[in-house]
């Protein structure tokens, strides 16, 4: 996804370093060493100096999976698999 969208902007993103958690991604943006696609959540945590933009076109899509052990009983998971459920039939997917 994330050389997918770089492509559709126009350019070819040259990858040196992948890392995970978003505050060391925001770390390395600091310190100029790249680019990287986050959540908008990120604008709350991002040091100063980091220039957040929201992607308007094209808007892309991040696929999600929820994942449980099959043994487990508690009640919280099947409220929380029916609000996923509830969530995304509310959401559109046009790939």
């Amino acid at each position: 996804m994330r050389t997918a969208v770089c492509q559709q902007a126009g350019f070819n993103p040259k990858i040196v370093q992948e890392v995970a958690p978003q505050q060391m991604i925001l770390g390395l943006v600091s310190a100029a060493v790249g680019i990287s696609l986050l959540h908008a959540s990120a604008q709350v945590v991002a040091p100063a100096g980091v220039v957040i933009r929201e992607l308007l076109e094209p808007t892309p899509v991040l696929e999600l999976a929820i994942a449980w052990h099959p043994e487990t009983t508690h009640p919280v998971l099947s409220t929380f698999i029916a609000t996923v459920q509830e969530v995304a039939s509310t959401q559109s997917y046009n790939p």
